[in-house]
């Protein structure tokens, strides 16, 4: 075989390898702007207020268990009588909750970079507690006597992030609205606030209906814990592309270019919400802390065109881009005798590899689409140009450059796919494979490069 042509494989071999470099440095750039845009959607958060979870109405039951023990009288012929007190709660949950509410969202933009931030201005929680008595004190040993004192009762009710409240929050009990308090409201660990019930409510003995209101704001997420014996929520917005998520997905939905709406409906059979916000309280008293439960549902407001994740899907199909153009390239030369520099495969390699960072740099100015179009064509025609001086005619750049055109349309088809990219891809390189042995079937690379043979020396 030829020994140029070997060193010429070779050469392109190491241009190949060599353009890995500037490809890097492109996915490294991609990821740079990507957590830039993380850090806006952050700061807006940390200004606004962040995901939130929402968690009750509880109605809390606070009483203290008071145990006095009389021993045997001592010398001086008084008893011996000791006391301990003890804080306890009683959770109450809602028979019945029922969410209703409207999620309006808007974009905040910081320079090019832009982050959604959600409003529910009517967000209406509805049900009622049932009636429930504090636990009878009883005695388990001679002397001893234990006592019930009902403390002032409370609803609590908790989200994420306090600075959500946009207004102050109120509840209607027994046809009283009464406002929320800044105040610790245990159950909840984290950030809650607690409202106080009348005692003549629990006196009378009925079952309690209540109405909370409250108008919430939030970025990215908004999710419930399911905490009455059956929880419905139903949500509507202008967000069009909602990703529903938790542990428990909507029963019905409907999602359209106006927005969606959603319904959830829960049974607590199917939930560890309330053992997990009770935390065996009843038991241990107010000193034992519940942790966040874990069980909940909502909905996350994603952005569908992720520009920096579709152009990192982009170059990593760099390498082939490279290796396809410049195979291309050398059968060319194979099959039609011209010989083309190790230079010239360089700066087209180059054209190929900026077309990724031009893709970057005008996508987050313009729609990924058109983006994607522009950088395509300006790279494009940059080769073509360049071909036609270096090939000697402009019909032989015209089809290396409906090639590149053809390659383009395949790789923006696959970036766009996520279910089927595998095997889009995989069809690409294989009709790639195709046509190249197609294309040199008929050499005889035994031969190559070795004088011709005089005619009639070999049969046909």
């Amino acid at each position: 075989m030829n020994r140029h042509l070997v060193l010429k494989t070779l050469a392109i071999g190491l241009l190949v390898l060599l353009l890995l470099v500037p490809l890097a440095l492109i996915e490294g750039t991609i990821g740079e702007r990507a957590s830039y845009r993380m850090q806006v959607q952050e700061e807006v958060a940390a200004t606004h207020a962040g995901a939130q979870v929402v968690a009750g109405p509880v109605l809390v039951l606070p009483y203290v268990e008071t145990t006095t023990t009389v021993a045997q009288a001592r010398r001086d012929g008084e008893p011996a009588v000791s006391t301990r007190s003890e804080n306890r709660t009683m959770l109450v949950f809602p028979s019945e909750l029922v969410v209703d509410g409207e999620v309006q969202v808007e974009l905040r933009r910081r320079g090019i970079h832009q982050a959604p931030v959600w409003r529910a201005k009517a967000l209406e929680f509805t049900g009622r507690f049932e009636p429930v008595a504090l636990p009878r004190p009883v005695s388990s040993a001679p002397g001893t006597t234990v006592t019930v004192v009902a403390g002032e009762p409370y609803v609590a009710f908790s989200i994420s992030d306090l600075r959500g409240f946009v207004a102050t929050p109120s509840i209607e009990l027994g046809g009283e609205r009464v406002l929320f308090e800044p105040r610790a409201a245990p159950p909840f660990d984290g950030p809650a606030v607690r409202a106080r019930v009348d005692p003549e409510l629990l006196a009378a003995g009925g079952s309690i209906a209540f109405s909370l209101r409250a108008d919430l704001a939030g970025t990215r997420e908004l999710s419930f814990v399911p905490i009455g014996d059956e929880t419905r929520v139903s949500l509507r917005s202008n967000w069009p592309h909602p990703s529903f998520g938790g542990r428990f997905l909507p029963l019905e939905r409907e999602v359209g270019d106006a927005g969606f709406s959603a319904r959830w409906s829960v049974p607590a059979i199917a939930t560890q919400a309330r053992s997990a916000l009770a935390g065996g309280r009843e038991a241990q008293g107010e000193r034992a802390r519940a942790t966040a439960p874990v069980d909940g549902f909502g909905v996350r407001l994603i952005d569908p065109v992720d520009i920096y994740a579709q152009a990192m899907r982009a170059t990593k199909y760099g390498v082939l881009f490279v290796v396809l153009t410049f195979g291309a390239f050398w059968l060319f030369e194979v099959l039609r005798r011209v010989s083309i520099h190790p230079v010239q495969y360089g700066f087209v390699g180059a054209a190929l590899a900026i077309f990724f960072l031009l893709l970057l740099a005008l996508s987050e100015h313009l729609p990924f689409g058109l983006a994607y179009g522009l950088a395509a064509a300006a790279c494009i025609a940059l080769i073509g140009a360049y071909l036609a001086a270096v090939l000697g005619g402009m019909r032989t750049a015209a089809g290396f450059c409906a090639g590149l055109s053809a390659l383009h349309a395949a790789l923006y088809s696959v970036i766009r796919l996520e279910d089927t990219a595998l095997l889009v891809g995989t069809l690409l390189m294989f009709s790639a494979l195709a046509c190249a042995m197609l294309a040199s079937r008929r050499i005889d690379w035994t031969r190559f490069g070795l004088p011709s043979t005089p005619a009639g020396a070999r049969p046909e």
